[in-house]
């Protein structure tokens, strides 16, 4: 009679832990009117092709050393523009972890001893030991825990962007 409460127990615990975790649902897009009420006597722009930014510094192309030396000047002396970066490069090295944590793990391992002994009956004994080890390991993701653990990084990898 114990022996099959305990089952029962250790199976409904065991039933908990297979629950499904919910995506989120994401929200549909908003539809934009091509006209307001309001405003419309105001032209449309014309419509042309943006040129794709050749240089990101685009102050350099306005001619002014002036204006080209305390643009480099601010942002050599900008902390947070240096520590944001700093943010993003962080966020997206520890995603790039996280992802490692999915990947399955080879390791290597080896050793290698040479060892001399003096016996009275033998004399001097020389012995040479080497050994050698490749262990694999894999976890799945039964829980769907580690790729909620990477998409989790990926977000905050792209909130340290904003």
């Amino acid at each position: 009679m114990m022996r099959s409460a305990i089952l029962i127990l250790l199976a409904s615990v065991l039933a908990v832990g297979c629950n499904y975790t919910k995506e989120t649902d994401v929200p549909p897009p908003v539809e934009v009117p091509d006209s307001y009420s309001e405003g419309a006597e105001v032209p449309p722009p014309p419509k042309h092709e943006a040129e794709p930014v050749r240089d990101a510094r685009w102050w350099r192309h306005m001619g002014d050393p002036t204006l080209t030396a305390l643009i480099e000047e601010a942002l050599r002396r900008n902390q947070s523009v240096k520590a944001g970066w700093a943010r993003v490069r962080q966020a997206r090295f520890i995603a790039n972890q996280v992802r490692a944590a999915r990947m399955p793990q080879i390791g290597l391992a080896g050793d290698y001893t040479i060892g001399q002994s003096l016996t009275p009956v033998i004399g001097k004994v020389r012995s040479q030991n080497a050994t050698g080890s490749l262990p694999v390991s894999y976890e799945v993701d039964l829980f769907a825990r580690h790729a909620r653990e990477h998409q989790g990084a990926k977000l905050d990898a792209q909130a340290a962007r904003l």
